[in-house]
């Protein structure tokens, strides 16, 4: 039988909540034995919150979430809390539910869900790591382009936003450029769609050393051609959080750019010396690997295994 599956919200990582493309959907049919079928939430055996767009990305909702749950001052594993979330999307009571959020549940509007979650039962995969949420695991936003070889995919046809899918050999090793340095453009290129607080500021700063050419509205999977035309890439996250790390800094590694601009993140699976925030004096050939060892999905798998039991 079907292992029958809902989604409440958008999964940023993905175009389509298609299961040969979504981490999570191919990691339940592994550890399921059973293929995942799409339904409504009244049919289904697992729903799958995703914390991205409207109501979680709306200001005033978060305000208002993040009011309600003062007042109401639910103390830690409070059923009610749960009840409250299965009342507002239609859940019921037997329904299992696995809260899904790469956004940064450090920053508002979705700080509001995030400190709503965490004081009931939920299951969560968030950026947050155990030493922070010790009854969530962590899913950092860029596992979600990896072509992990444990869950492999159905087919070859699919790529991500960037291109393909990231070989993780690629981040274990020094390697920068997989071609002539020499023939790509000497300046940096930043890949943003808004220069809030602090993006202009450090693109200010960026533009002391050299020529930055902003750009957006990339087409899908058109990232890496991109990339590989620059010798430097801005890498900046759109803000702090515990463990948030996106998608920026591998692509960057990916592309054999020099990732530049970047703050890591408290509780960062990246090598600090992997990357700078102002451009590097010199040239640099190498560039130690990017992750200090291989990020294992096991735990990952065992988590999903315990939601669905």
């Amino acid at each position: 039988m079907p292992l029958k599956v809902s989604i409440v919200g958008v999964a940023p990582a993905h175009r389509a909540p298609n299961p040969a493309e979504s981490l999570v959907l191919r990691a339940l049919e592994l550890v399921s034995g059973s293929r995942v079928e799409l339904v409504g939430t009244r049919e289904a055996d697992l729903v799958l919150l995703y914390p991205y767009r409207f109501p979680f990305g709306s200001g005033a909702a978060g305000a208002l979430l993040e009011s309600a749950v003062r007042r109401l001052r639910f103390p830690a594993k409070d059923r009610r809390a749960d009840v409250v979330l299965r009342k507002a999307f239609g859940l019921a009571s037997h329904t299992n539910l696995i809260a899904i959020s790469h956004e940064n549940l450090d920053r508002r509007p979705w700080q509001a869900l995030g400190n709503f979650i965490v004081q009931t039962d939920i299951p969560r995969l968030t950026s947050w790591p155990t030493e922070v949420d010790p009854r969530g695991f962590r899913l950092p936003y860029w596992w979600n382009y990896v072509d992990w070889p444990e869950i492999p995919r159905t087919s070859n046809s699919f790529s991500t936003r960037v291109g393909p899918y990231y070989d993780l050999s690629s981040l274990l090793t020094n390697q920068l450029f997989n071609d002539d340095h020499s023939r790509r453009k000497n300046r940096a290129v930043w890949i943003t769609n808004h220069l809030d607080f602090p993006r202009k500021e450090i693109l200010q700063r960026m533009q002391k050393h050299f020529r930055v050419d902003v750009v957006n509205n990339v087409p899908w999977g058109k990232k890496l051609e991109l990339l590989q035309q620059y010798k430097y890439c801005v890498t900046s996250e759109n803000s702090p959080g515990y463990g948030y790390e996106s998608e920026k800094v591998p692509e960057a590694r990916i592309a054999g750019c020099i990732p530049i601009g970047y703050i890591a993140n408290p509780f960062s699976d990246f090598n600090v010396q992997a990357y700078f925030f102002d451009p590097p004096v010199g040239e640099i050939e190498i560039l130690p690997p990017l992750l200090h060892e291989r990020p294992q999905i096991s735990g990952l798998l065992d988590y999903l295994a315990k939601v669905i039991d």
